[in-house]
């Protein structure tokens, strides 16, 4: 009896523990830091620089917070770049929409809009760039994914 409630108490536990599955590397000197989005970099002089407005409590119609989509993008075991800095301090973050670095395109039934989102720490050190696509096709809801962006 004793074993078997110890066992849900330490998987209850693991529950809450973060694991990685994209690749981190450890901090650097912030200048030299930079993020590629597919075909768009970003160094450090460009996002410290830019506009930024915070995203706080939900992002989308589900109820996802930023935190939840990037733990999900950190735990992608197919993505296998370099993808955040990280370091073992426990930390929250904060996300920054960069307002002046949309990139729009039209499309053949629509339009699609780029927009970047910046990962600070609470040490206010970059972590991490994240990419939301959203689709606009006529009257239909808006299409919205996240990836993650590799560091350089």
């Amino acid at each position: 009896m004793r074993l078997t409630s110890l066992a849900v108490i330490l998987q209850s536990a693991s529950f809450f523990v973060t694991t990685f599955a994209t690749f981190t590397a450890s901090h650097i000197n912030e200048v030299n830091k930079g993020f590629a989005c597919e075909g768009r970099l970003f160094m450090h002089e460009e996002y410290n620089r830019v506009e930024k407005m915070e995203l706080t409590g939900p992002v989308n119609e589900l109820g996802y917070t930023m935190s939840y989509i990037y733990d999900n993008l950190l735990q992608d075991i197919k993505d296998r770049r370099i993808c955040a800095y990280q370091d073992s301090y426990e930390t929250e973050y904060q996300f920054f929409e960069l307002t002046n670095s949309w990139q729009s395109q039209l499309l053949h039934n629509g339009h699609l809009v780029h927009a970047y989102i910046l990962v600070i720490d609470s040490y206010n050190r970059a972590n991490a760039m994240i990419r939301r696509k959203t689709i606009f096709e006529g009257q239909r809801s808006p299409k919205v994914t996240y990836s993650i962006c590799e560091i350089r």
